[in-house]
């Protein structure tokens, strides 16, 4: 199939403006197939051409949160000459294998394979190992096992391993708090991983081996044997003191004849609290990064070489003849898609020939600020189902997510992605030639997916969990429900009282409590509330004929609104919209794991219904 459509010319991104090209690919390790990324600077110095850059991501949900600051870091530093390399662990991101494999020391195996394929495709001899959060740990013990490792950079490390685990089921303790949930002590939730397994924590797995694994690991004590050169990044919102344990680090790093600068960022809106996940861009890190490259790394005075450097277009047949695992066939394929304003980056799922159904493409549309790969990787898990089944399955990041170039809109209901979604429409046809295109599509996704209807024809949706309202509505909306008492509790513990120093946020909830008070006087109902674009948009694919299945949770914030929208059509006008409830849950944040296989399962058997021909009777 790749022969057919020559997907490999699409792997690479070149920016001669920022003096860097990029390229995508998936790379072979113990039977797994890896993604990574390239970003190469376009003229290098004679330092920088054999010293190279490798990044290891952070753990559990936290990539979703750091995703685009390792992008900013590494598209910065390959600006400046340094040539980076991003990837994801095994059973993580884009690369292949069960979460469940993703252990410490498989992720540090992992990364010593990432700075092989690095070292041997740029002709290095000395690397750079950039880590954030637990991928600092990684990056650390990696660097006790590599030669070639002559460089740390650690932003906000963890050195108190069984501390940042206890600190997970904490937060599985302080979110069910604020969803009114039953709450256990964190001695119970530790009994229950261990009879069990593994717990749910904010809609991943966590599984006991990578907790036993680690529990008795305090790298303060244990480690570090390295001895080149260190910087170690702190993040604070107000107090700039060193914390004992990274100082405790760095000072075993100088006694074993290293050295190590401790940089102390303030920060106030970047914090390490897993429950919510913008996408965290930080220009005090990528600055703090690249001023320490720069001094540390790249010897003054060499001159930079007029030579564009000579990128190897064969990376990925050369890896595939070196893979580990003949017998492995690479059904995905990384693409970036250049246009006149910005690129967009996605991961292309191509079917077996034997099982390819009519060239039916499905094209998944996360949230506002979710990454292609969605949480807990439900939309990679996803879009492999749908390729098994016959399907080319294309998930993207939106214009400034992830790897696409271009500047993030902040998930304002009145700007939606409707153009991103066009420029895929318009690239699959013109490359898949489709006879049907299905959108599944999630709160902004779902509403960015019922946008496109007037500008591209499409076959069937799969709406879930979205806004009935614009921007203005929301606002409205949220006031209603918003629980104030539950802000003014954060008055007891006075390292919360940070929170009441945001201007922002007291601004924010000012506005919530006029719209309240003004909703309550003039009786508002806000279950009613649906916007004039949604419900015109609405109308159109009924008219249109489209397939669509709608998901709610009955605890959803739009799930009264939107319930009360369909039931008020015609029966026979909404024959092809189907709406499911999930009874009691809310899907929106898609927590715990169990509701994303719910979904998941409704989408496969709507789709197996309306796409696939049924099963041929045995005579």
């Amino acid at each position: 199939m790749n022969e057919l459509l020559n997907l490999d010319r699409f792997s690479n991104r070149l920016d001669q403006e920022h003096n860097l090209e990029e390229n995508a690919l998936f790379f072979q390790h113990e039977g797994k197939q890896l993604f990574g990324i390239f970003h190469r600077p376009l003229n290098k110095t004679d330092v920088q051409k054999r010293m190279g850059i490798v990044m290891c991501q952070p753990y559990l949900i936290e990539p979703l949160i750091t995703q685009r600051l390792e992008v900013d870091i590494a598209r910065s530093l390959a600006q400046k000459g340094f040539p980076v390399f991003r990837f994801h662990y095994r059973g993580c991101g884009d690369s292949e294998g069960n979460f469940k494999e993703a252990t410490l020391s498989s992720q540090v195996a992992d990364t010593l394979r990432a700075i092989e394929v690095f070292a041997e495709q740029e002709k290095l001899d000395s690397i750079c190992l950039l880590g954030i959060r637990l991928g600092g740990t990684v990056a650390l013990m990696a660097a006790e096992l590599e030669k070639r490792v002559e460089f740390l950079i650690l932003c906000e490390p963890i050195i108190e391993l069984k501390n940042y685990f206890l600190d997970l089921l904490r937060t599985n303790k302080f979110s069910a708090l604020i969803n009114k949930q039953e709450t256990i002590s964190t001695e119970r939730m530790i009994e229950n991983l261990v009879d069990e397994g593994s717990m749910d924590v904010l809609g991943y797995p966590l599984y006991k081996e990578i907790v036993t694994e680690t529990e008795s690991l305090n790298l303060t004590q244990s480690t570090t044997n390295f001895s080149g050169k260190t910087l170690l990044i702190q993040v604070a919102a107000f107090s700039s003191k060193i914390r004992n344990v990274f100082q405790g680090m760095c000072d075993r790093v100088r006694e074993n004849g290293g050295s190590c600068d401790i940089k102390v960022i303030l920060e106030r809106k970047l914090v390490w609290d897993f429950i919510t996940h913008p996408p965290i861009r930080s220009e005090k890190i990528v600055q703090t990064v690249l001023q320490w490259c720069e001094e540390q790394i790249a010897a003054p005075g060499i001159k930079v070489l007029d030579k564009v450097y000579d990128n190897d277009n064969s990376l990925c047949a050369h890896l595939s003849e070196k893979s580990e695992d003949t017998k492995i066939i690479r059904t995905e394929y990384p693409v970036f898609i250049q246009g006149k304003n910005y690129d967009l980056f996605g991961i292309l799922h191509v079917p077996d020939k034997g099982l390819l159904h009519e060239k039916t493409v499905a094209i998944l549309l996360n949230g506002t600020s979710i990454p292609r790969t969605h949480r807990n990787r439900m939309g990679v898990r996803l879009a492999r189902y749908l390729t098994e089944m016959g399907f080319f399955t294309f998930r993207f990041d939106y214009c400034g997510l992830g790897e696409s170039t271009g500047v993030a809109e902040t998930g304002n209901l009145n700007q939606l992605h409707t153009q991103d979604a066009v420029k895929i429409v318009d690239f699959l046809s013109k490359l898949i030639r489709p006879t049907r295109i299905i959108f599944i599509g999630t709160c902004f996704g779902a509403r960015t997916a019922l946008s496109t209807l007037q500008h591209r024809k499409f076959h069937g949706l799969v709406f879930i969990s979205a806004p009935t309202v614009n921007e203005d509505g929301r606002a409205t909306h949220k006031a209603s429900k918003k629980s104030f008492v539950r802000n003014l509790r954060k008055l007891r513990d006075w390292r919360k009282w940070g929170y009441f120093l945001d201007f922002e946020k007291i601004k924010r909830n000012l506005v919530y409590l006029i719209l309240r008070g003004k909703n309550k006087l003039i009786q508002k109902n806000i279950d009613s509330l649906v916007h004039a674009d949604f419900s015109n948009q609405f109308f159109a694919l009924i008219k249109e004929e489209v397939p669509s299945l709608i998901i709610y949770g009955t605890l959803d914030e739009y799930y009264e609104n939107v319930k009360q929208f369909v039931l008020k059509i015609d029966q026979k006008k909404r024959q092809n919209i189907e709406f499911v409830e999930v009874a009691g849950e809310d899907v929106h944040s898609f927590v715990p794991a169990y509701i994303q296989d719910i979904v998941i399962e409704k989408i496969l058997n709507w789709i197996t219904l309306k796409y696939l021909p049924p099963p041929a009777k045995n005579n």
